[in-house]
């Protein structure tokens, strides 16, 4: 709800949309916040788990004194040894470990209970989150149990229950095995929304606890508003959000105060904020535009609910906002230059955004803002002066190239030598710096030259640049969105702003090295080897080459398809694609365990490729003293990559990646299966190869090793085939090798269409949510959302629309766009259409798979196919048999295959790499025609 800024003040905050009365008893009621969530409870405990107990199943210890059946929580009253007493967080998750005073972190017990008061009869669906093990016990009933080491996490378990009118008491038995004790619980109705049919009640509790959740569990955020360059203004408002609910006995009474040199700008007297139909709903109230002046003063906001205020500086930054509107004005004037590259359009844009949602954001740091908008007055003046800003530009600068992933710009840092000229001859090599996880652009670019300060975070090393040694080379550190372990779309960012460096500046491609740190050490040696024709020289420090080494992989069961899933990300399975790649590897000696690098090293000493390594007595940054010593640089420049060898070995997982040199895979035999090629050319007009788990492949007609003008003899596994000048060098095996491209009427797998499920990020994708059945449009446009956001730290921003939207606008999504499709066909008009030609449906209750029919509680599919209209784009279809088993696909371990049938028993799998102990009622790889298997 929006309060209009052009109200008198009186009705800026007299907002009455439904009266609060007092309730009459001192019980507090908790109305529902933020999508039903509900952040205070009662907590007893803790207690310990004897040996014995956690030893045979901590989770069905039952403390004693403590009777489960009948537990019926009030604060202050004695449940075994411990009291009833009341916790909550404004956030809507509850610290277990602190409100009991607890920081023993090993097996113990504690219960966290509530009266669920229910206004109306109905079906309703409880969902929680919590740390390891839980009960949930209602009306003294268990309803659900779940007991594994887990995180929190939101919506981990949930249950649909029919509840009549009256009280109910609701109990959470939680289990604790480690430090992290939290929880999180919302009620919803059958739509999944908030109801005002639905409160909690905290028995025994007081009005001064009334009090004081109404002071605490409110969370105020000042918005600054659009900057106006027309106006010099900015609109700000306050954001008033109540995530864990609020007491149903008060008002929420606002007040705010604005200053400006020590003089009242805007005084709003206290009045109150209501809430509809019984929901703690979340209220934006606008405030008066702020205007601008000569001087960088700050305005000072004082703004708070019952007293418990907060404070605030907005900063104003004259020179910076001077800036803006000189650089909002100039890009106008750079659109109307056809002639500019659109590179240089893209980077001037990007970084005129990013300046606004600087001061948008009331950012504090002078010092940079200061500078960038310096930055933004150089460009300005080049395109005023009708100069491509970038053209004869050298140095470090900030740049950013438009996404064909999702539609918006992905920056980079570059690195050009001082010594480049556009007119110069002479070609440069170029080194692809990658950061490590929560890394950036620019403060990779400072780590790389030998300047990292561990003392300062990555976002103020990436605005602050301190003078480095100037370099003979260029440098391009990608951002590659954020944490996006360099798969997938962060994958394509680097390939794609390696490509655009190497056009745009003149470019040794036979010396184009790659290093990184940490998740950067990973994809220093995923991009070379996945890419062998492309890179001369590799330093990868403190990175992981084996997925298998992962922490959260050990002592759990593994299947067949997670074992070649893992090994697909593992780069010492690709180590045999190094024979023309030397290796360059640190790793400290206390960045356990050392055999995260090791493998990788033990790989090349055994195929007898060059690698070397060095082991300092130090932790995981590595990174200071090897890129602070001139050397490493030296290293990698003085690498070349021959540009046609004679011979090359070569393994692939994915015909994705099917290209050294002068041999391409186009496809492989088995979906599940490795596929190798060794080739040699053995004459001017003759090739020797053998291969394994090959399909379909080509060979280049490269100038420098073939004679143009005679047949090409090619011996396959021993079969003969010979070519004539004007024929491509192909061939597909079915009971033999045999000329030609392989032969195929339908979809096959191949190329950079092979599934898994996962590959659908590497193309642009519409998030098409079901919104036909109210009681599943919820749930879907939170799984959609879930699976768009990857990962956290991640920055990509795809567009995520209900069916009747994207149905509005399909023209502009059906040429490029891969489909990612969430909810049945019952809900999402798109699986609608295209359901009878997909191998797996929802039909009533149960889903059918080929000829076998699955019943199941939270039952649900997941799968990826060619588009039905368009086989080199993807469609993805998310669906459960209603609106659990739609939501239990969050619950979907990292290693997916091409397909998973799944139930409530995939639940452990949230947040894992694989299914462990959790289970999947079907799963695996289409066939290459994409049939079930």
């Amino acid at each position: 709800m929006r309060l209009n800024r052009l109200a008198p003040i009186t009705a800026f905050l007299a907002l009455t949309v439904e009266s609060s009365a007092r309730a009459e008893s001192a019980d507090v009621r908790l109305l529902p916040g933020d999508r039903g969530a509900f952040g205070a409870w009662l907590v007893a405990g803790p207690y310990p788990i004897p040996k014995a107990s956690a030893a045979s199943g901590g989770l069905a210890y039952v403390p004693p004194g403590v009777d489960e059946a009948t537990l019926s929580p009030r604060a202050g009253s004695l449940v075994g040894v411990a009291k009833w007493k009341l916790a909550f967080d404004s956030s809507g998750v509850v610290d277990v470990n602190k409100a009991l005073a607890s920081w023993n972190t090993k097996d113990q017990i504690a219960y966290a209970g509530a009266v669920l008061r229910v206004k109306r009869s109905g079906t309703y669906v409880c969902l929680f989150g919590t740390d390891d093990g839980s009960v949930l016990f209602l009306d003294g009933k268990p309803l659900f149990s779940r007991d594994e080491v887990r995180p929190m996490r939101n919506d981990d378990d949930f249950v649909r229950v029919a509840l009549s009118a009256g009280d109910h008491p609701l109990v959470l038995k939680l289990r604790q095995r480690d430090e992290a004790w939290v929880f999180k619980a919302r009620c919803v109705d059958e739509t999944f929304s908030p109801t005002a049919d639905l409160a909690l009640v905290l028995p025994g509790t007081s009005t001064a606890d009334a009090d004081a959740l109404s002071k605490k569990m409110v969370r105020t955020t000042l918005e600054r508003g659009a900057f106006d360059t027309a106006n010099f203004v900015y609109s700000p408002s306050l954001r008033v959000r109540f995530p864990g609910g609020y007491p149903a006995e008060r008002t929420a009474d606002l007040r705010v105060v604005i200053e400006k040199a020590k003089a009242p700008f805007f005084d709003a007297k206290a009045g109150s904020l209501s809430f509809v139909a019984g929901v703690a709903n979340e209220f934006t109230v606008a405030l008066p535009p702020l205007p601008a002046d000569a001087t960088d003063d700050p305005y000072l906001f004082s703004f708070g609910v019952n007293d418990e205020t907060s404070k605030q500086a907005l900063p104003r930054q004259a020179a910076s906002e001077r800036a803006l509107v000189r650089a909002r004005k100039a890009l106008t004037l750079l659109d109307a230059q056809k002639s500019v590259n659109e590179a240089s359009v893209a980077s001037i844009r990007f970084l005129i955004e990013r300046f606004s949602r600087l001061l948008e954001n009331g950012d504090t740091d002078v010092s940079a803002l200061q500078e960038e908008a310096k930055e933004l007055d150089a460009l300005s003046l080049d395109i005023e002066s009708g100069r491509d800003p970038y053209e004869t530009r050298t140095g470090v600068m900030r740049r950013a190239l438009p996404s064909p992933l999702d539609g918006g710009t992905t920056e980079f840092g570059l690195y050009v030598p001082k010594s480049y000229s556009a007119d110069s001859a002479r070609a440069f090599p170029l080194v692809v710096a990658l950061h490590g996880l929560n890394g950036m652009p620019m403060a990779m670019l400072r780590a790389f030259f030998g300047q990292d300060d561990p003392s300062k975070e990555s976002p103020v090393k990436d605005r602050h640049m301190v003078p480095f040694a100037d370099a003979d080379a260029f440098v391009v550190a990608p951002f590659a969105y954020g944490n996006s372990m360099y798969r997938d779309l962060g994958e394509d960012d680097v390939m794609r702003v390696v490509d655009w460096v190497k056009r745009t500046y003149r470019i040794d491609a036979n010396r184009v090295s790659v290093t990184g740190i940490s998740m950067g050490g990973i994809g220093a040696a995923v991009f070379p080897f996945r890419f062998p024709d492309v890179f001369s020289a590799s330093a990868p420090l403190c990175g992981y080459h084996s997925y298998l080494l992962r922490q959260d992989m050990q002592h759990r069961a593994i299947r067949p398809w997670e074992r070649f899933l893992a090994e697909e990300r593992s780069n010492v399975e690709w180590a045999m694609n190094g024979s023309l790649l030397p290796l360059y590897i640190v790793h400290g000696q206390r960045d356990l365990p050392v055999a995260n690098s090791g493998v990788l090293i033990d790989a090349y000493e055994k195929l007898k490729y060059s690698v070397k390594h060095e082991h300092p007595d130090l932790g995981h940054n590595v990174w200071q003293s090897t890129y602070g010593n001139p050397e490493t640089l030296k290293w990698l420049l003085a690498k070349a990559r021959p540009p046609a060898p004679k011979e090359i070995r070569f393994r692939t997982a994915h015909a994705r990646y099917g290209k050294s040199f002068w041999v391409t895979v186009d496809a492989l035999a088995k979906p599940d299966a490795w596929g190798e090629v060794s080739a040699k050319l053995v004459s001017s007009n003759r090739i020797a190869a053998q291969t394994s788990g090959i399909r379909a492949m080509h060979f280049d007609r490269v100038p420098q090793l073939l004679e143009s003008s005679s047949a090409v003899r090619v011996s396959l596994d021993g079969t003969e085939l010979a070519f004539d000048p004007s024929e491509t060098i192909s061939a597909h095996f079915s009971s033999r090798w045999e000329k030609g491209p392989e032969p195929t009427s339908s979809p096959r797998k191949g190329g950079a269409m092979a599934g898994p499920f996962r590959d659908i990020f590497h193309q642009p994708i519409v998030f098409v949510y079901g919104a036909s059945d109210p009681k599943q449009t919820n749930v879907n446009r939170d799984v959609a959302n879930g699976f768009a956001t990857i990962r956290g730290g991640m920055s990509q921003k795809y567009p995520i629309l209900s069916d009747a939207e994207f149905l509005a606008k399909r023209e502009s999504f059906d040429r490029v766009h891969s489909l990612f499709l969430v909810g049945n066909a019952q809900s999402n008009a798109l699986v609608r259409e295209f359901e009878s030609s997909f191998p797996i449906r929802v039909t009533g209750e149960t889903i059918t798979a080929g000829s076998v029919v699955h019943r199941g509680q939270e039952l649900g599919a997941a799968f990826i196919r060619p588009h039905p209209k368009d086989p080199s784009r993807y469609v993805v279809v998310v669906e459960g048999v209603d609106a659990l088993g739609t939501l239990r696909a969050l619950s979907l371990p990292e290693l997916m295959p091409d397909f998973m049938i799944y139930d409530r028993g995939v639940a452990g799998a949230r947040g894992q790499q694989v299914l462990g102990s959790a289970t999947a009622r079907s799963a695996g790889f289409f066939t290459n025609d994409w049939a079930l298997p």
